[in-house]
């Protein structure tokens, strides 16, 4: 966390003892990334979604890379240790189709392409896309794999949100919530589950 922000937990229906799980990965016909484009702190998150259920397992991230190097050397790199052959849905910024930096002309999009990834977005915003992550944690739908120890601690205490309820960019665990919260509203196709959907899963949960 950068020093001197000081905020409120963003994902604060975060909580291990529902959210975080173990097991092997599954050999599934589709897997799905979140991705945050950025050379400060690249990031991308290898996810499933079963039954209803998004599950979280593995993150990828580096500091001060570009993004051909990080897809190429980091990103697909780790995708070869996923079992099978699944097809792949990369969510991300809905600006991938702006310059991705002043170094060339061609755009995030572009770049995702030519590494061998199929990018795909719709318009949200940080605080959008916390409140989907807060709703989906607080049912359980949203699993994070615990080996996942830097996105866990981005869910616990590292994701910040300033008193108005904006995320705090703090040019180090904004990188993580962002790359989730693609992967998660892409996935849900940015569908907001209604509070009394919401209600109705958490008694059952607690039931169960």
């Amino acid at each position: 966390r950068a020093a001197g922000i000081k905020g409120l937990p963003a994902l604060y229906r975060f909580d291990k003892k529902i959210n975080v799980f173990t097991g092997p990965m599954p050999q599934l016909d589709e897997w799905y990334t979140g991705t945050d484009f950025g050379w400060i702190r690249p990031t991308t998150i290898f996810m499933t979604f079963e039954h209803g259920i998004i599950y979280v397992w593995m993150m990828i991230q580096q500091a001060e890379m570009d993004l051909p190097q990080f897809l190429r050397e980091h990103v697909n790199k780790a995708q070869a240790r996923i079992p099978g052959h699944p097809r792949w849905i990369d969510y991300c910024d809905h600006q991938h189709k702006r310059q991705h930096s002043d170094k060339g002309s061609m755009t995030s999009e572009e770049i995702m392409r030519e590494c061998g990834r199929f990018p795909v977005s719709t318009y949200s915003t940080p605080s959008d896309r916390a409140q989907l992550m807060n709703d989906c944690l607080h049912v359980g739908i949203l699993q994070i794999h615990e080996s996942c120890e830097t996105l866990i601690s981005c869910c616990e205490y590292g994701l910040q949100r300033d008193a108005k309820g904006e995320i705090i960019k703090d040019g180090f665990w904004e990188h993580s919530g962002d790359a989730l919260g693609y992967g998660v509203w892409g996935i849900l196709g940015g569908q907001r589950i209604p509070s009394e959907r919401v209600a109705g899963l958490r008694r059952r949960t607690e039931e169960e």
